[in-house]
């Protein structure tokens, strides 16, 4: 099983941003399903009992440049293991000055992570989003502030 350590801005390691299809195959394998996304971006998709894993390539060049991870994966940013414990998600409040609420998601801007399911208990949506420095401020319009639960 792969473990992953999400980096702020870096990738979710031993996967990196900026990553080749090969590079990310030589690391992981190949997906079991690669094919454009609705935007024409080439997105591959790994789906097993101990790996559920979207990575999205952009560019002219097509390199990582979004790692979206779902039930059954092990990933963690600075030991918080998000799957593991349900309310794990809600240290990263502490942790952030510029969270946002999304397009469903919670957007941490200045941690580079992107989390859905977790804030509205939605089991079955339940995803967290390694992506680069800037990703989301083409959305920044579309913001609004998060209002944090009292029982966090």
């Amino acid at each position: 099983m792969t473990e992953f350590e999400i980096i702020c801005f870096e990738g979710a390691l031993p996967l990196r941003f900026g990553m080749s299809p090969e590079e990310v195959a030589s690391i992981i394998g190949q997906p079991r399903v690669a094919s454009p996304n609705w935007q024409g971006v080439l997105s591959w998709s790994y789906d097993s009992p101990t790996l559920s894993l979207n990575i999205g390539f952009g560019g002219d060049v097509q390199t990582a440049n979004h790692f979206g991870f779902g039930r059954g994966s092990v990933v963690r940013y600075r030991g918080l293991d998000f799957f593991a414990g349900r309310s794990a998600w809600r240290r990263l409040i502490d942790l952030s000055c510029d969270l946002h609420e999304c397009l469903g998601f919670l957007v941490f801007c200045d941690l580079g992570i992107a989390l859905t399911g977790f804030h509205d208990d939605d089991e079955d949506d339940l995803a967290v989003v390694a992506f680069p420095r800037g990703e989301w401020e083409e959305f920044r319009g579309k913001f609004k502030q998060f209002q944090i639960p009292s029982d966090v």
